[in-house]
């Protein structure tokens, strides 16, 4: 995955400026991809420079002028492209800090170990949360139905179902691994059960 098929993407119904870009990945598509506005900015110059995009300049009172982008037929056929090959294996992308504080976390404390869980049990359950109101809001089951495309539920809902069933696994995991460490705090020599 690219962030400029990303972009590609996001333009593709309606012309949005950089910061409607980067507001849209933070609140909508996070749950799959992260970035920042500087390298968001980078990108729409790099497709502007390709031709798959152009911008328009809109001047504001009071304001910095904001360069709202357009895709540009060329970056529509750029898009088909890369939608229609096959998708590549999670693990060549895959990222977690998170993941690899846990893989050191011997070296700290079991009862920090466990704070630490409980946090992200919580974060997780915060942000779940979050996804399950866009979802409502979209009128959107978890899990979608197979009748989905006939009842008129779109496809950008597979990324949202995705995200929601994702999240559900890692809190699964996460109240496992509290339990586990539950169970070695109250197994330790000399420790009150």
């Amino acid at each position: 995955m690219s962030l400029p098929h990303i972009l590609l993407g996001m333009l593709r119904k309606q012309p949005k400026s950089g910061y409607d870009l980067n507001k849209e990945l933070k609140f909508v598509v996070h749950y799959f991809w992260e970035t920042d506005l500087s390298r968001i900015y980078r990108t729409l110059n790099d497709l502007q420079n390709k031709g798959w995009v152009e911008f328009q300049t809109i001047v504001q009172d009071g304001s910095p002028n904001k360069k709202v982008y357009s895709i540009k037929e060329e970056g529509r056929q750029e898009l088909r492209r890369w939608l229609a090959e096959p998708g590549k294996s999670s693990q060549e992308t895959t990222r977690n800090p998170f993941l690899a504080q846990l893989h050191f976390s011997d070296a700290i404390p079991p009862d920090v170990q466990q704070r630490v869980m409980v946090e992200r049990l919580k974060t997780l359950q915060e942000e779940v949360s979050e996804l399950e109101r866009r979802a409502r809001s979209l009128n959107m089951p978890v899990p979608l139905p197979e009748n989905a495309l006939q009842v008129g539920l779109i496809r950008e809902m597979f990324s949202l179902e995705y995200g929601i069933r994702r999240y559900y696994f890692e809190i699964e995991w996460a109240e496992n691994i509290i339990r586990i460490l539950q169970q070695g705090l109250e197994a330790e020599p000399g420790r009150p059960n």
